[in-house]
Parts: structure tokens; sequence; C-alpha cells
């Protein structure tokens, strides 16, 4: 298949002050940019195939395997490895880099499209971009914006399904069909890393001379040797183990992760306090109830307004036979979060052998709070047959 291809040298001024102040703390007035919440990841559907014969989570020796007659350009990536493949002038895309985990797993896969390619060829696609709510979009030609009602804009589109997140940065203008710049296909927990905005990316798309710069390099000037990146790198490795993002939880692995995480240093209080509780649940998951409510209690000494943290420890204490402070904690939990239906079904639970009235209307909280929520079917059949129980 021709791949349609356009010029797109006029948007190279703007995207200056995009990769000068974008990365630097924000842009400017004259590099407008709008942030908005993602989109709930409603349409995925392209026919734009780009990821095939590849799938995220294959080994790394099964990656081989199919894409064998590709040079790649092999370079760390902090614990794991990237791959750059550069199909040579005029080809799209013309960048493809592939990511693996420190488990020889691959992560994430980034495709740059030099001078953009074409979208007009494919409506499926064009069709989904127009369903997702944009995460990100700025001007790329600050100057226009004197003289332009609509100046040429760059969107990051994110959409995916329950394990994996695709973003697609896509240039708009008024005259012609959006140009797709940069695709980055990631598994959830990895996204932070890959984002298809990262100046490495951009820089493969563009080059005040009109050469390209990208080079496979070690991944230094990109400060993915340092402490950081390394950290939050094994944060989503734990996170990819505990939740199965390529099907199978491996509970010794994110205990594994998180520890190396929590180890390097994580530098948002935030996020280390989360490597405390996920430790904890996957610790709790092997059955280490001890060090599991040691990791609790650090996630909630760091940030104690987390409902979810509470009601994980309430969990834990009655595993440990201490059901008064086990209510302490479910109690906490809803006191933070009134809506939080688990916290109320295992405050309930515990209350219907020391004051069933309190427990009755627990239950009814709770189903009241899950009525048309799928995976809250199985729980919710079992609070109707505990209430009907406990109103005999």
């Amino acid at each position: 298949m021709i791949l349609a291809m356009q010029p797109f040298s006029f948007w190279r001024s703007g995207l200056i002050c995009f990769l000068l102040l974008g990365f630097a703390g924000g842009l400017s007035a004259g590099c407008l940019g709008t942030m908005q919440p993602a989109s709930s990841y409603p349409p995925t559907a392209s026919d734009l195939a780009l990821l095939p014969p590849l799938d995220l989570c294959q080994p790394k020796a099964e990656v081989l395997i199919h894409w064998q007659a590709f040079s790649f350009t092999r370079s760390p990536w902090g614990a794991g490895e990237q791959w750059l493949y550069d199909a040579g002038q005029g080809a799209q895309p013309r960048y493809r880099w592939l990511f693996f985990s420190e488990d020889r797993i691959l992560i994430g896969a980034v495709f740059g499209f030099v001078d953009g390619l074409s979208l007009a060829p494919y409506p499926t696609l064009r069709h989904t971009l127009s369903q997702l709510s944009p995460a990100r979009e700025f001007f790329l030609n600050s100057g226009s914006l004197l003289h332009d009602r609509s100046p040429p804009t760059a969107v990051l589109y994110r959409t995916g399904d329950k394990t994996t997140t695709t973003q697609y940065l896509v240039f708009h203008s008024q005259q012609d069909a959006p140009l797709l710049l940069i695709a980055v296909f990631v598994l959830d927990p990895y996204e932070p890393l890959l984002d298809g905005m990262r100046p490495e990316f951009l820089r493969a798309v563009y080059s005040s001379d009109g050469t390209i710069t990208a080079q496979p390099g070690d991944g230094s000037s990109e400060g993915l040797h340092k402490q950081p990146f390394l950290a939050i790198q094994q944060f989503a490795r734990g996170e990819a183990a505990l939740f199965g993002s390529c099907g199978a939880v491996d509970n010794d692995l994110a205990i594994s992760a998180y520890r190396r995480a929590i180890e390097i240093g994580l530098d948002d209080p935030l996020r280390l306090a989360h490597a405390h509780y996920r430790l904890g649940l996957a610790l709790r998951n092997t059955g280490q109830y001890l060090d599991a409510l040691k990791e609790l209690d650090y996630a909630i000494h760091i940030s104690p307004i987390i409902p979810a943290f509470h009601n994980a420890r309430g969990t834990l204490l009655l595993h440990l036979g201490e059901r008064d402070r086990a209510i302490e904690e479910f109690e906490r939990a809803i006191a933070l979060k009134p809506n939080y239906a688990q916290a109320r079904y295992n405050l309930a639970e515990i209350l219907e052998s020391i004051n069933p009235q309190r427990a009755i209307e627990e239950y009814e909280t709770y189903l009241s709070l899950v009525e048309g929520r799928e995976k809250e079917i199985p729980r919710a059949r079992e609070a109707r047959e505990r209430l009907r129980r406990l109103k005999r």
C-alpha cells in the first residue's frame, strides 16, 4: 500500500517554541497550551496497522523472529533496553522505537512520521480520533495567533483497552486532512515513561535545519539513567506484575520491583506512598500479613487521606484478628469517601454479628452505590443474600 504524505514544513517554527518551553515548566502565552482530562477510552478502532505482527507483552526472542529483517540499533533504557530502527529518507513511518523491560518483555512501541502522515486514506482512524477529547493541545506557530482565528494545532489523543494505552500526536489545519506525527502503543503502567510528546520523539520528526536528529545514544541526555527514571521504571514494572498487564499476576516480581523503586528513591511523595501501598497488597496476596501491614502503615504515614489505604489496612487487620481496629479503618475510609462502596461492604460484613441493623444500612447503601456496575454483580448478589438473612 502506498502511504500518502504531505509537506509539513510550515509547523516547524512553532514546534521550536514547544521544545524550548513545553518541557521547562509550561508553555508561555505565545506557546499556548491546554490540558484536559483523559477520555474514558471509548473507541479504539483503526485502519492504520502499525503494531502487527508485534504485540505488547511479547518476549524479546519472539520480536526478533518477527522483525529479523529490520536492523535495529540497541541501547540501554534504564534497566531495560530500547531498539531504534531508521527506515531511511522518505519511508513512513521512518522511525520505530521498541522498548523492553528488564524482564525482556515488549512494553512499548513508538512510530515517528517525518513531516507527518496524511490520515485522508484512513477514515476509521479519523472517526476514532473525532470521538476522543484531546489529552493535550497546543498551537504550533505562536506568530499565527496574531493573524489567524484558527491557527494550526497539534493534539495528543489517548485511547486504549483494559491494559494498554494508545497515543496519537496529530497535526490539524483548516485546509488539509490531519497528519499523524507520532503513534505510541504502551502497557498502561509504563505510559508515564513513553509520552508521545517527549523531546526525543519530537526531534525525530523535526530539526531546525531540516536534518534528522534522532540518535539511539544511551538515553542519558533524556535522564534515563537518573534516579527518578529508574525508580519510576521499577514502579511501573511492579504495577504490570501486580495487575497482570500481560495476563498473569506475579506477586513475587511485584514485591521485588516495588522494593527496588522504594530503595532507589521516588521523589514524588504520592507515588512513594502508592509504592508502599502496592507493596503491601502484593505481600498480603502472598500471606505475609505483618510485613504488608508495615507497608500500609508507611503509606498512611506519608499520605493519610487516601481512602484505599485505610480500606486495605482494615482488611489486613481483620486477617490478623483485630476486628475493632479494622472497623475503625473502614470507617475512616468511608469518612474520607462516603461513596466508597467496597469499604461499606467490608464494614457491613463485620457488623453483621455485632450490629445487625447498621449492617443492613451499610449493605443497602452499598447496593445503591453499585447499581449498574457490571464488575460488582457477584458481590452485589452476595450482599442481597446477606440482607435477606439479616431481615428474617
